[in-house]
């Protein structure tokens, strides 16, 4: 159990590590966050 736990957790982790990382690199270039990643989503 622990073993799938970790499987899905650690690219989940990873994913949302990645996002936030984007996020503020788009907050520091002086566009909203949200609007990027709904047209990245959309996209």
């Amino acid at each position: 159990m622990k073993d799938t736990l970790t499987d899905i957790a650690l690219p989940v982790a990873a994913i949302a590590a990645a996002l936030l990382l984007f996020g503020v690199f788009v907050w520091f270039a002086g566009v909203s966050p949200l609007e990027v990643w709904f047209l990245l989503f959309k996209g």
